[in-house]
């Protein structure tokens, strides 16, 4: 089982918690997703679509949700890189990234040189700041605005922060990826639902009761993460119940986990 197979798993299981549904045996499968089998032997298939807050319905993927996972790999090696220096066992940094340049590039050729010069310019800045826009006294906190000889750092960073703390392997070296909820767009929505919609007519059904389609927001970071209030959201849109119709899917829920927890039956519509 992959990676990606174990996170469907998990969502479905945490999904059906929600539901106060017990499952007899769950496995992963191919088109759809993952077959759960219910105690009375009947057969579910599920599909996942993990929904992000910032998706924009004319464009593919969620950029924050890219930018937190190129933010992630970056972070990775920054903590491989960190454990070099003893010197920087007690700093800790907050990073502001420029997100539109990011936005421009592909990001995974970036991600090592970026976390070097990260690394290499905290460590020869950390002690005697050098920085010609901001240094606070008695070194506590030091601010930067510009990376002389750090050419990555000059392009795709605005400013670092970096502190001292008296703790030894502080938290991780942070940045500012991160969101405040939006809540759903339904244009968005059911474009998603009429996408799966298309290609449910090639999945493989043999011997499967029920298909349902499971649009999951499980709060793994903020992006796919859902405010508390299911009744502020209107699933009686026109635009989500046109998507609906003529479905493949038997049932189609929306499922927000804890901490604000809640589920929809989406279609039927009730």
């Amino acid at each position: 089982m992959n990676q990606q197979q174990e996170k469907e798993i998990g969502i479905i299981k945490n999904f059906f918690k929600t539901l106060k549904l017990s499952i007899k045996q769950i496995k992963p499968g191919d088109k759809p997703d993952v077959i759960v089998k219910m105690f009375d032997n009947s057969l579910i298939g599920i599909e996942v679509r993990e929904y992000f807050v910032d998706e924009n319905p004319n464009k593919n993927g969620s950029p924050g949700q890219n930018l937190f996972g190129f933010w992630t790999k970056v972070q990775e090696n920054i903590e491989s890189l960190r454990t070099e220096y003893s010197e920087l066992s007690n700093i800790c940094t907050y990073i502001k990234l420029k997100k539109d340049e990011l936005k421009k590039v592909a990001t995974n050729p970036i991600v090592k040189i970026l976390a070097s010069e990260i690394v290499s310019f905290v460590k020869n800045n950390s002690e005697n700041a050098v920085s010609d826009t901001i240094i606070i006294p008695e070194w506590k906190e030091r601010i930067f605005r510009v990376f002389p000889n750090y050419p990555h750092m000059n392009k795709y960073v605005s400013q670092i922060d970096i502190y001292k703390t008296c703790l030894c392997n502080p938290t991780k070296w942070n940045a500012n990826v991160n969101a405040s909820f939006i809540g759903i767009n339904y244009v968005q929505l059911a474009k998603i639902i009429k996408e799966k919609n298309y290609k449910a007519q090639y999945y493989k059904l043999d011997g499967i009761d029920e298909l349902w389609l499971l649009i999951a927001s499980p709060h793994d970071n903020i992006f796919n993460a859902m405010h508390p209030f299911p009744d502020q959201i209107d699933f009686s849109n026109s635009n989500i119940q046109e998507s609906c119709k003529c479905s493949k899917f038997d049932k189609i829920y929306f499922w927000s986990s804890s901490p604000h927890e809640w589920y929809k039956l989406i279609w039927p519509y009730k």
